[in-house]
Parts: C-alpha cells; structure tokens; sequence
C-alpha cells in the first residue's frame, strides 16, 4: 500500500514539475495551467463517480444474489458475505451524491459547484 501511494505522489510530484516547465516556457501561463488542472478534476471525478454507481448496482445485486444463496443452501456462510456486499453497494452508490452535496456545502454558489453539478450525473 506505501509503494502504491509513494507511486502516486510521485506522479502527483512530477505532472506538476511539467505543467510549471511548460509555464516556464511561455506556451502556457500559470491561470491557463490551473484552468486545465480544473477542468481535468472534474472530468476525473465524474469517471470516479461513474464507476461508483456502476460498481455500486453490481454490488448489490451481488448482495441479492448471496441471499437468495443463503435462502437454498442456510448454514454455508453466504448471509455475511451478502450482507456485507450489499453494505459496500448501497455505500459505493452514496458516495458520488454525498460528494456533490458537500462540494455544494463548501462552495455554495462558487463556480466550483455549478462546475460539479453540470458536469456530473
């Protein structure tokens, strides 16, 4: 897990570095470098959020599925796992929304949210 998040900054660390060189350069200013850093957020967010739904349906149809395995075969350990499936769906399906409201919540009527909430499902 620290490998993968030492990765992660260092990519973090070095897409930066390159945005400032280009700026540095004079084919891109900083306003126009943080307005595609922007708008790359949000297009990214609105992915992240996709799969979530996605994988949030998935999950709980999966949940639906271990108890009606649970339902024919009782006493196989399939109404835990069901259980915690569909906890982890109905979670993955409130995060997107729970993001925009607190998007909406800290930035109000900013242009930050409008962008959120036009750019997301």
């Amino acid at each position: 897990m620290k490998k993968i998040i030492n990765k992660t900054i260092f990519g973090l660390v070095i897409s930066v570095l390159s945005t400032a060189s280009l700026a540095e350069s004079g084919t891109a200013n900083m306003a126009t470098v943080a307005v595609n850093i922007g708008e790359n957020i949000v297009n990214s967010m609105s992915l992240i959020f996709n799969v979530a739904y996605l994988l949030g349906i998935l999950m709980v149809i999966s949940g639906m599925y271990y108890f009606h395995k649970n339902n024919t075969n009782p006493n196989q350990g399939h109404l835990k796992t069901g259980i915690v499936t569909l906890i982890i769906g109905a979670l993955l399906l409130a995060f997107p929304t729970t993001i925009v409201t607190a998007i909406e919540t800290a930035f109000e009527e900013s242009e930050i949210a409008e962008e959120f909430k036009s750019e997301l499902p």
